[in-house]
């Protein structure tokens, strides 16, 4: 059954084309459950979390198909009700609910900085320095936002949690 349940899943969530910038300005190809998604290892990942696969399978904020942390969000759906792609175009940027959400988690601390960007330089250009900021410089493998070490070749990586989140909410 838990493999039928799979295969629905992989099914249900293999996209036409996926879309990694998520309203709240963080990268979701970043994330350790888009990462188990993409590479097929959801089970390992819901195996170590306690959780069902179901609940860490997720294609990215935009996606249908999302983890079960995401599933709910309150910013996308403000983001939604005011017909914006992200927060960076909202002016109350920033907001209660997006300080909030920063320093509620490590790797949520670049979302004002990265909202900053994608309104400075446009989505396509943030997605592509996003691209290349996570991945490892020596081979090239997808990093997530806690890595300090490529799981491929070993090469050190800057995690989140090495990162300067410091910004003016002004």
């Amino acid at each position: 059954m838990a493999d039928e349940q799979q295969q629905n899943v992989n099914r249900e969530s293999t996209p036409k084309e996926e879309r990694l910038d998520a309203p709240c300005g963080l990268y979701c190809g970043a994330c350790d459950v888009y990462l188990a998604t993409a590479r097929g290892t959801q089970d390992v990942l819901a195996n170590a979390w306690g959780r069902s696969v179901t609940e860490v399978t997720c294609r990215g904020c935009r996606a249908p198909v999302r983890a079960v942390f995401c599933r709910d969000c309150g910013i996308r759906s403000c983001a939604a009700g005011r017909r914006l792609e992200h927060c960076s175009s909202c002016p109350e940027l920033p907001c209660e609910q997006l300080v909030t959400f920063r320093d509620s988690a490590e790797h949520h601390g670049s979302a004002l900085r990265d909202l900053r960007r994608i309104k400075a330089v446009g989505v396509r250009s943030w997605l592509k320095e996003q691209h290349e900021r996570w991945r490892c410089p020596a081979c090239s493998r997808e990093a997530g936002w806690y890595d300090s070490q490529c799981s491929r070749c070993g090469s050190p990586l800057v995690s989140c949690t090495e990162e300067d989140h410091s910004v003016s909410l002004e």
